[in-house]
């Protein structure tokens, strides 16, 4: 009697082990990699690509893109449109860039604004 209640003990004692050793992985697996990534230096840029990698986009610079027209869609539509204006406008804009460093200071430009559907 005493042998079946130490395997059985043995038991529950092994598989509570496996059960804390993959928590255990599971909390190391969650939290390890980000606390690596912050002390990398910096220009690896680790931290980012993780985000990239969380968002599945492909490029820093999409997953960038689309983590701000999540966060402030209002705010992302802006630089969108000035984007665009400032496209539109490549011409004038450079002509005053140019008039500007001759100059010294500001000078006033006159540039074209299209019309947007809201």
């Amino acid at each position: 009697m005493g042998n079946a209640h130490t395997r059985e003990q043995q038991r529950e004692h092994i598989w509570s082990g496996i059960g804390g050793g993959v928590l255990a992985g599971c909390l190391l697996w969650a939290i390890l990699p980000g606390v690596v990534a912050r002390i990398m230096p910096i220009s690896w840029h680790w931290p980012e690509r993780i985000a990239a990698r969380t968002v599945r986009e492909p490029t820093l610079w999409e997953a960038g893109a689309r983590i701000m027209r999540a966060g402030r869609p209002d705010a992302w539509q802006a630089i969108v449109d000035a984007a665009e204006m400032r496209r539109d406008n490549r011409d004038a804009i450079d002509t005053c860039e140019q008039q500007a460093v001759k100059a010294k200071q500001p000078v006033r430009c006159t540039i074209r604004i299209g019309n947007r559907q809201l």
